[in-house]
């Protein structure tokens, strides 16, 4: 039986909205239980329901124990035990609470896991579309898909499968691609990382005359499509980067992105559009912990940079700095902290799980200050090279007369700043 595919896309915001705000442990277990049976019904494999779960095991931890440890004083139920010879003290009615919080987060993540797996990648895409989904969106979902998985992102089960997958997508990003040296990159090296941007955007406009775009937004939808396939083949890959692994370390490579896309397309959210194209993308592909909620983690610099880019321009008539795309790049890197601190808000968790992320927010800092420097060597070096793609294909023009003649010039497709 088909489902309509708009229906689909239905069922995962019902689910969503159904699991936050009800206070029901009954309910809440019916949910829970019926996107578990559907998980079985639908004959996907087991292995993965617990991959799915695990994944999001620190984040169920550190909320649970928020809760049972740290909730509120009034109709607390505390319990004494002793554990390694120190006396605790658990809240029972907060860990209940916990629990029932975890539980309705984990629904929604199978719910969409389950809409993603017993279909495929393209039946979400078109469910979208049905429901008014802007068209850079579709046209991008359908491209990045495309060019990413020939099995329409579709994930393949097994550890074998996922290793294939992934020595896939690093074939794809280049073979110089395999390994990134974050230190090469802030001493301004990023030669590597501009050539295969370049590579991923001129790949994305030879696909995208398929669907006649005018030149404006055929030029803008290549550059989001290009920069969005670079952006998830580089989640895949192993970075080198000569410093303490934290989370948020590849906010250096993956931040710069956003600031091409705000730069040089024609759009005024072209930061944001760049984010939705690869948030959605991810959250198809099931890259992220959080399910839906991941295209807010990549939605939401693309709005800071977005809103920012302009003013940052305007205070620097010459050109910005490196300091200055440094300080957008921290509040980029606080931005996309938002699931973790929006999937909180949604189950009320105490303040004490806040101070939980203290270290994933410092690490923000540090990494979103660090990419300043990317981004201001990135930008350059991607100006240089549109530019000389532009005189080598005016040059191939003018060596063709017939092509010379009927030749129009382009219009530029940067902002003015």
């Amino acid at each position: 039986m088909t489902i309509d595919p708009r229906l689909q896309v239905l069922y995962i915001l019902g689910v969503g909205v159904w699991a936050f705000i009800t206070q029901s442990a009954p309910v809440q277990a019916v949910l829970l239980g019926g996107q578990v049976l559907l998980w079985l019904v639908c004959r996907l494999p087991l292995l993965d329901l617990f991959r799915s779960v695990r994944r999001l095991g620190f984040f169920l931890v550190f909320l649970v124990a928020s809760y049972a440890f740290f909730g509120p004083e009034e109709a607390a139920q505390w319990h004494r035990f002793d554990l390694f010879g120190l006396g605790l003290r658990i809240d029972a009615r907060g860990l209940s609470q916990g629990l029932l919080r975890a539980a309705g987060i984990v629904a929604v993540i199978l719910a969409a896991q389950i809409v993603q797996r017993a279909g495929s990648a393209r039946t979400l895409v078109r469910g979208l579309e049905g429901l008014g989904a802007p068209s850079f969106l579709a046209y991008g979902l359908d491209l990045v898909l495309t060019t990413l998985g020939p099995d329409g992102g579709r994930r393949r089960g097994g550890r074998r499968g996922r290793r294939s997958e992934r020595r896939r997508q690093e074939d794809d990003g280049g073979g110089d691609a395999r390994r990134f040296e974050i230190r090469a990159l802030l001493r301004g090296d990023v030669g590597q990382l501009s050539v295969l941007v370049h590579q991923r955007v001129q790949e994305a406009e030879t696909r995208v005359g398929a669907y006649g775009l005018e030149p404006s937004k055929a030029r803008d939808l290549a550059l989001f499509v290009g920069l969005s396939v670079l952006a998830l083949t580089l989640k895949m890959l192993r970075f080198m980067p000569g410093l303490p692994v934290a989370p948020g370390h590849k906010g250096v490579v993956l931040i710069p992105l956003y600031l091409l896309a705000a730069r040089f397309s024609t759009s005024r959210w072209g930061g944001t559009q760049f984010g939705l194209v690869m948030g959605t993308t991810s959250f198809l592909f099931g890259m992220g912990k959080f399910g839906p909620f991941d295209i807010i983690r990549h939605v939401t610099p693309g709005i800071v940079v977005d809103l920012l880019l302009p003013v940052v321009h305007r205070l620097s008539p010459r050109g910005p700095k490196a300091w200055a795309y440094g300080v957008l790049g921290i509040l980029a890197a606080l931005a996309r902290l938002s699931t973790q601190v929006l999937v909180a808000l949604l189950v009320q968790a105490p303040a004490a799980f806040y101070a939980l992320l203290l270290p994933a927010f410092v690490s923000a800092i540090f990494f979103g200050a660090l990419s300043g420097y990317v981004s201001f060597h990135l930008i350059v070096a991607f100006e240089r090279s549109r530019g000389a793609a532009a005189s080598s294909a005016i040059a191939a023009d003018d060596s063709d007369p017939a092509a010379a003649s009927t030749r129009v010039p382009e219009r530029p497709r940067t902002k003015e700043p």
